[in-house]
């Protein structure tokens, strides 16, 4: 069953009655040296629409398109999470780097080619957001530059950069390329970091950026983005309503992120190895697990890079949140991986599904009593190993044919099939028909 887009009324009559996200985050203008995933970014885009995407969710990067003071920032040097050889497996961060890139430039001719393909751009940034796109501009200078803004002015300084390159696309007759523009990438864990005043704060915060964007812009959606909590229990109705209610009352869509983390199967296999994603005194960690954990040691091939010789390759700290679980991709048996996922996933399966339905159940009936239309512009499982086979199977798209069946049941406007279809990934290379069957379903919903 399908139900008609909630706040359908809202949205201007240009955009699609639907959308068909791809997750293109800032790797349109890292990923680009030869052989790389957006090298031609033509083929891209029509390797996009041959897979029935509409829209891409990108990072605006306006700090690299412009400074502080407004002014054009000249070309920046791409940089790189780990030296090639150190770094091949983990999603999004294996941009070898070294290229200069005119990030203005680059982002134009983008739009050039979303208008010649039909395609929209949703923007955001994950410029706060820590192991994200700051830590590919090569320059130290230009990254504390960012970083020296204090927390309670990174809202208003973000607000302005969104509205300088706003400007530049009005200019150059790409406003209707928009689909919608998010203040920041998860708010909470990324622009508001370090903000004093809790939840009421941020809502506050956000809520003045998002009126001051929508009285220069009124024609253009302006939101922002949020990530709902996930219990280890998996999904808890208070915990949800109680985020839902701090989100900012202004904002022009219900934007959020669903992912079944700590109830899922991956961040169990995380716990059970003692490593995962954040920061930890690594070089007294990672020993200890190889020498005492029976499943880290398990996981590992005879052949690994002692973590010593392997940290030497490691780019900037702003990756640092990453270095455990790269460190485990990039020298474990994959087929242990995915035999650990597949063995253990029965285990999960009814936590996980209970966390997307009664998530996806609960954020439409707040949609429907504020009347703003519905996006999910990233999920569902975690961060998988690049040469994981685990959600491209027949159980990995299970799940998600699952999650699109419950949108489509509640009236969503935006969909994004997996946050991890993308140019070099194993879904987006291995399950390009079933990539198009599934956003074909979406966009005959009547």
């Amino acid at each position: 069953m399908t139900t008609p887009v909630v706040g359908l009324e809202t949205i201007p009559r240009h955009l699609p009655r639907r959308l068909t996200i791809a997750f293109w985050f800032g790797y349109w203008a890292t990923d680009t040296a030869p052989g790389e995933g957006f090298a031609d970014l033509e083929k891209a885009f029509r390797d996009l629409v041959a897979r029935g995407f509409n829209t891409v969710r990108i990072d605006g990067l306006w700090s690299w398109c412009f400074r502080p003071d407004g002014s054009r920032r000249p070309p920046l040097e791409i940089g790189r999470v780990a030296e090639p050889g150190y770094c091949d497996y983990g999603a999004g961060t294996s941009a070898r780097g070294g290229q200069r890139v005119d990030a203005l430039q680059r982002l134009l001719e983008l739009f050039a080619l979303a208008r010649k393909y039909g395609v929209y751009v949703a923007l955001t940034t994950w410029e706060y957001h820590p192991g994200h796109t700051l830590g590919f501009i090569a320059d130290p200078a230009v990254r504390q530059e960012i970083l020296d803004i204090p927390v309670p002015e990174r809202f208003a300084y973000t607000a302005t950069q969104i509205d300088r390159l706003l400007q530049v696309l009005r200019q150059e007759g790409f406003a209707d390329r928009i689909a919608y523009v998010e203040l920041h990438n998860e708010i909470e864990i990324s622009l508001a970091l370090g903000l004093p005043g809790g939840p009421g704060a941020i809502r506050r915060a956000t809520e003045e950026q998002l009126d001051w964007l929508r009285a220069r812009h009124p024609d253009l959606l302006f939101t922002g983005d949020h990530t709902l909590p996930c219990p280890e229990h998996g999904f808890d109705y208070a915990v949800t309503a109680g985020f839902l209610d701090a989100l900012p009352g202004n904002a022009q869509l219900l934007d959020h992120h669903l992912y079944a983390w700590a109830c899922g199967v991956q961040v169990a296999l995380f716990r059970q190895a003692g490593t995962g994603i954040g920061q930890q005194d690594l070089d007294e960690a990672i020993p200890r697990l190889s020498r005492e954990n029976e499943l880290y040691r398990w996981l590992l091939r005879p052949d690994a890079i002692p973590w010593e010789e392997y940290k030497r390759h490691l780019g900037c700290d702003w990756f640092q949140q990453w270095w455990a679980p790269l460190y485990l991709y990039q020298n474990m048996d994959i087929d242990r991986w995915d035999y650990w996922l597949f063995r253990h996933y029965p285990e999960y399966e009814e936590r996980m599904q209970g966390f997307w339905r009664n998530a996806i159940a609960l954020v439409s009936q707040r949609a429907r009593e504020r009347g703003v239309p519905l996006v999910c512009d990233e999920g569902y499982i975690c961060w998988p190993p690049t040469h994981s086979q685990f959600e491209p199977s027949a159980v990995g798209r299970a799940n998600f044919d699952f999650i699109i069946d419950h949108m489509l049941q509640a009236g969503y406007w935006g969909y994004m099939v997996s946050t991890y279809a993308f140019p070099g990934q194993p879904l987006w290379e291995q399950q390009a028909d079933w990539l198009a069957r599934t956003h074909a379903r979406i966009l005959s919903a009547t």
